[in-house]
């Protein structure tokens, strides 16, 4: 399945909702992160969404008008990134990731960010970048 393709969006948020440890290890949390993903192949080039963390995590459409933290990058860059073959924080020096809202929450909610991006493992396993 294509990264960011309807597809993709449900395996995600299949995993997510799906997942056993995730409930516990945001439990008690609640935070939004909005991404932007600009020149997109396929469709109208420009993908949306919002990972919601409150009584589990889950994917929605984007964007969101209180979301607290905000990403915004191109589809190459958001790829390396989701591969790992970039980092967000180097994205970001270099000026290929915009962020806004608060970035202390990137910080404080560390685990339970790390938790999601260990669900979406094996989604990656069965995504063309």
């Amino acid at each position: 399945m294509r990264y960011l393709s309807p597809e993709w969006f449900a395996a995600a948020s299949e995993a997510l909702v799906d997942d056993p440890g995730l409930a516990g290890a945001t439990a008690g949390l609640r935070l939004t992160l909005q991404q932007t993903v600009t020149d997109v192949p396929d469709g109208d080039g420009v993908v949306r969404w919002c990972l919601v963390v409150e009584d589990g995590v889950r994917l929605v459409p984007g964007p969101l008008d209180d979301a607290d933290l905000r990403f915004t990058t191109n589809y190459a860059v958001a790829a390396a990134i989701a591969t790992g073959d970039l980092g967000a924080p180097t994205a970001f020096i270099r000026g290929d990731l915009t962020v806004g809202g608060d970035l202390t929450l990137l910080t404080t909610h560390q685990r339970a960010l790390a938790a999601v991006h260990d669900v979406l493992a094996e989604v990656r396993k069965d995504t063309v970048f």
